[in-house]
């Protein structure tokens, strides 16, 4: 699961990873990343008021999640019915797998995958690029921070 910013300011990024036996996104997962970021959020940036971009997901929608968000004076967007060329964050995951396929032949542990990943993030130093080649214009742009 992966959240990423626009902001130049801050190259703002977070993710989570966990075994696939331990199965795929659910709302206490959801929740508890959503949280997470929120509590940054306002270390961060006190009183600062984001707008979280989510995809179409049936989780995202859940109203526990959505109450959440808005009752810590955030607002949240959900965007266009998924098209895999529409989103800057498919763009994100293409470039983190491309730049994970140079130590493929080194990785056959979770550990050593969510420390790989960890490492080709960090190569990443500005999201705002993955916004701009989905063609969001600026000023969109800067008020979905």
């Amino acid at each position: 699961m992966m959240a990423i910013s626009a902001d130049l300011n801050y190259n703002m990024e977070w993710h989570e990873l966990w075994p696939q036996e331990e199965g795929g996104t659910n709302l206490f997962r959801m929740y508890t990343f959503i949280e997470r970021i929120i509590d940054q959020l306002a270390i961060d940036w006190p009183g600062r008021s984001f707008c979280f971009t989510i995809d179409n997901l049936n989780i995202h929608h859940n109203p526990v999640l959505l109450q959440m968000i808005a009752s810590r004076g955030h607002r949240y967007l959900f965007r266009a019915p998924y098209w895999s060329v529409d989103g800057p964050m498919e763009y994100v995951f293409n470039t983190i797998h491309t730049l994970l396929l140079q130590y493929f032949c080194n990785i056959n542990l979770l550990l050593v995958f969510g420390n790989r990943i960890d490492m080709v993030i960090a190569q990443i130093t500005n999201f705002k690029n993955y916004f701009l080649h989905v063609q969001l214009p600026d000023n969109i742009i800067d008020n979905i921070k």
